[in-house]
């Protein structure tokens, strides 16, 4: 039965994947920016402190949640508009007692679902959430690593959320966030996870946040320990284990152009002599935003506090608002890899495709989906 269920799921991600390869085809055509994967905070309050959160501390449990009627309106909207992909975000989602019903909203409406989760409320809520596309669990490396950048006993949580998610037949995968605790026993450690629960895995940095003066927060990890943490990770991948980073963005990571700052804007651009292929054009306004549970539209976690409030505009306004950003690209390798495969970089589509049809996945002897 479990088997069946994934079989469909991937059916059915194949089919939405085709209608996505579709509406960036038009879009290379006609330059008519479409918001084809939206990330929505549903929440602010988390249970979670986690030391490299771009969350504003005042406003996590001062900002109401984003009501059900309101969100259902806002996904009738994005639909019009052409959103194929909605990613629950939070503070932490599963806090809400309606995600079952926030997911099978959009579900029902034909969109990709992927939700990110510390994984603490999964024992209660893993029924009610069975219909996601994708469950992403955060857990950051060694317990001793985990526990240090997100909390005491969040380790053993995470480890039960894994667990509970892939007996109810859940597409999991592990993510972890570097910090400036990591070392390569902590990159080696989820890839042993993922292995030893028939997971994928991924890394990336924290979002590089506050770039206009140049300051990283707590936790951020130096550009240098980011490329060698992404090295391991494309060692380990040459070996077979389930990651799902590409080796193309983790070489756009390495060679990145401007040592100094994490972003690359218009400015940068023509003060610094920028290598030509060094960098990936960002689709950030054009092909993807971020969702504030407070209603403003933002092009990504770079750029929050810069956007319009769509409760007062209306989404199209604000998405509109979006489209002609200062910054070009950024080194974050999440948004490096998405802005490759919204590009349709030949390279990434097909390290994506063979690794979604298994072919990467040697350790175990099975396909992971």
């Amino acid at each position: 039965m479990l088997t069946k269920t994934r079989n469909l799921k991937l059916l059915d991600k194949l089919c939405n994947g085709s209608k996505i390869v579709i509406d960036l085809l038009k879009y290379r055509i006609q330059h008519k920016p479409i918001p084809l994967c939206v990330h929505i905070q549903i929440t602010k309050r988390c249970n979670l402190r986690c030391i490299y959160c771009y969350a504003d501390p005042e406003n996590l449990t001062n900002t109401l949640d984003l009501e059900f009627t309101e969100y259902t309106k806002l996904v009738d909207e994005l639909v019009c508009l052409g959103t194929r992909w909605i990613r629950f975000l939070g503070g932490e989602p599963l806090i809400r007692d309606d995600i079952g019903q926030m997911i099978d909203y959009a579900k029902a409406k034909g969109i990709i679902t992927e939700m990110n989760t510390n994984g603490y409320f999964i024992k209660d809520k893993g029924n009610i959430i069975k219909n996601l596309d994708s469950l992403v669990i955060s857990i950051d490396g060694t317990k001793k690593t985990n526990d240090l950048c997100r909390g005491k006993g969040s380790y053993d949580k995470a480890i039960e959320a894994i667990e509970i998610a892939k007996d109810l037949g859940m597409s999991v995968r592990l993510h972890g966030c570097l910090s400036e605790y990591h070392q390569i026993g902590d990159i080696d450690h989820i890839a042993n996870l993922a292995v030893k629960y028939g997971t994928a895995f991924n890394f990336s940095a924290p979002s590089p946040v506050y770039f206009k003066d140049d300051q990283r927060m707590k936790g951020h990890p130096g550009q240098k320990q980011v490329g060698i943490l992404h090295q391991r990770c494309v060692e380990l991948k040459s070996q077979g284990y389930p990651l799902t980073n590409t080796n193309t963005s983790t070489e756009y990571v390495k060679k990145w152009p401007n040592p100094h700052r994490d972003v690359l804007t218009k400015d940068d651009f023509k003060k610094l002599a920028i290598p030509k292929g060094s960098y990936v054009a960002c689709t950030a306004g054009k092909l993807y935003c971020t969702i504030d549970v407070d209603g403003h539209v933002y092009a990504c976690a770079s750029l929050w506090k810069y956007g319009l409030d769509y409760k007062q505009v209306g989404f199209k306004k604000a998405w509109e608002h979006l489209n002609n950003l200062d910054c070009l690209s950024c080194n974050y390798v999440a948004n490096i890899e998405l802005n490759l495969l919204l590009n349709l970089n030949l390279k990434t589509l097909y390290e994506v495709g063979s690794y979604v049809l298994g072919r990467t996945a040697k350790i175990g002897k099975k396909k992971l989906f």
